[in-house]
C-alpha cells in the first residue's frame, strides 16, 4: 500500500474548507437532503461581549441580494453552529421569539401556531458544537435539521421569509453578521 505525502492530506483538509471562523471550520459546501449548497459567506453572532455563534449562508444560486435570497423558491441554508456554552433552550427560545416580533412588525406574515412548533426544536439540551441546519427545499420547504438529524419540516413558505428575514431583512438580529453572511 503506498502511503499518501502528509503535505497532500493537508492540502485535501484546506481544500474542504472555505475558512476558519471563531475557532470553527467553515465548510465550503454541505450536502442536506441530497443538494450540494455552496457557502455565500459566515461570520459571529455576538451578543454583549459574548460571541454565541457562528451563523452561515449556503446556497444553491449565490447572490449577495438579501432580498432575493428570502425570497427566492430555490434549496438554500441558514447554518447556526453554537460556540458558547451559555446558550441554553431558554435562551434560544426567547432570542427567537424576540426575533420574529420584530419581523412581524416589519410586515412579515408569521402563523402562530407554526412559531410554536419551530420553537418546540429548541426543547432539547443545547450544547458548545451544536450545528442547527435551517434548509429550504422547494419541493419539501424548510427542513429544521439538529446535528443532522431532522426535526422538523415546515411547508410555509411565508415562514420560511420570515425566518430568513431575521439574519438578512431590513432589520437584522446583528447587521455586521448580516454582511458577513452574504460575503460582503
Amino acid at each position: 500500500m503506498k502511503k499518501i505525502p502528509i503535505i497532500y492530506i493537508m492540502i485535501l483538509s484546506i481544500a474542504l474548507f472555505a475558512k476558519e471562523i471563531g475557532g470553527v471550520n467553515i465548510q465550503k459546501n454541505i450536502i442536506l437532503d441530497n443538494h450540494t449548497l455552496s457557502l455565500q459567506g459566515a461570520g459571529v453572532r455576538s451578543k454583549f461581549i459574548f460571541d454565541i455563534y457562528i451563523g452561515a449562508l449556503y446556497l444553491q444560486n449565490k447572490t449577495n441580494d438579501p432580498q432575493k435570497i428570502i425570497n427566492e423558491h430555490s434549496s438554500s441554508d441558514i447554518r447556526m453552529v453554537i460556540t458558547s456554552s451559555l446558550i441554553t433552550r431558554a435562551k434560544m427560545k426567547e432570542g427567537f421569539s424576540d426575533d420574529f416580533e420584530t419581523i412581524k412588525s416589519l410586515g412579515y406574515k408569521v402563523d402562530d401556531n407554526i412559531l410554536k412548533k419551530f420553537l418546540l426544536t429548541f426543547n432539547t439540551k443545547i450544547r458548545k458544537g451544536d450545528i442547527y441546519d435551517f434548509a429550504y427545499f422547494p419541493q419539501v420547504g424548510l427542513v429544521i435539521f439538529k446535528n443532522k438529524k431532522m426535526i422538523l419540516t415546515i411547508k410555509n413558505m411565508n415562514f420560511k421569509k420570515a425566518l430568513y428575514a431575521i439574519w438578512l431583512g431590513k432589520k437584522p438580529a446583528q447587521e455586521s453578521l448580516k454582511k458577513k453572511m452574504l460575503g460582503q
